[in-house]
């Protein structure tokens, strides 16, 4: 399997790096990183954009789903019936957006390990017609990507904590709980879940991406504005559609 990621994924990801650097003006490793990324994301884009579209659908079914567990709140199977027929009457999938994502996470991960050393060349790794730059700008609008960066670390947190917001949507309201009733496991697994994806992630990320290298964070940035402006892109066609309608 190893092998495998090596040759297929790792070495085309490694080499592209290079290719890329070698025909950006000046080879400056800045502008040949926020290249590399936009070049996998626009790759992926098809499934990127299948897991949107499909979230966007959970999403919209929220009214009806929490209508049916008012309705079928003593009553489990009946309410796991009415979902699936939910779901097939409205031809949405919960799990068609998870296959995409799997795909992509080999993808994006290789990716980040490939920018997280890429100060020192391992030629071991380049192909004969590669070409090979000695000597790659590290300097990057003055910061050095070799370096830690707090401002594009700082970025990646607002990056991803407003690309969360876009995917989740507003945050929603915790439940009522009345006297004499214990909340559900269920209600507080989603507002923990919620609250960690919302506020503990991104914090996360943007201390990560500061113990990393910059370059590692500038990827991340990237990463995260192409992924703003597929949501918001999937967002306005759909409200374009729901208007023609």
């Amino acid at each position: 399997m190893k092998t495998f990621w090596m040759a297929f994924v790792y070495k085309p990801i490694y080499n592209a790096f290079f290719l890329l650097l070698w025909l950006t003006p000046g080879h400056y490793v800045g502008f040949a990183i926020i290249a590399l990324t936009l070049l996998v994301r626009f790759a992926i884009y098809p499934l990127t954009l299948k897991s949107i579209k499909a979230q966007r659908a959970m999403k919209d079914l929220d009214p009806k789903i929490k209508a049916l567990k008012e309705k079928h709140k003593e009553d489990k199977n009946a309410l796991s019936m009415a979902m699936m027929e939910l779901y097939k009457q409205e031809n949405v999938s919960p799990m068609s957006g998870c296959l995409p994502l799997l795909i992509q996470i080999p993808v994006i991960s290789t990716l980040f390990f490939v920018l997280k050393g890429i100060a020192v060349v391992n030629t071991d790794l380049l192909y004969s017609f590669t070409p090979h730059i000695a000597q790659p700008s590290l300097a990057f609008f003055g910061l050095d990507l070799a370096g830690q960066s707090l401002l594009l670390a700082l970025l990646v947190g607002l990056t991803q904590y407003y690309s969360t917001h876009l995917s989740m949507g507003p945050k929603t309201a915790k439940k009522v709980v009345k006297d004499g009733e214990k909340a559900s496991f269920a209600d507080d697994f989603q507002d923990s879940m919620q609250m960690n994806m919302r506020y503990f992630l991104p914090a996360l990320l943007a201390f990560t991406a500061y113990k990393l290298t910059a370059a590692v964070a500038l990827y991340w940035v990237t990463s995260n504005m192409f992924t703003i402006g597929q949501e918001l892109y999937v967002r306005a066609k759909s409200d374009k559609k729901l208007k023609g309608n």
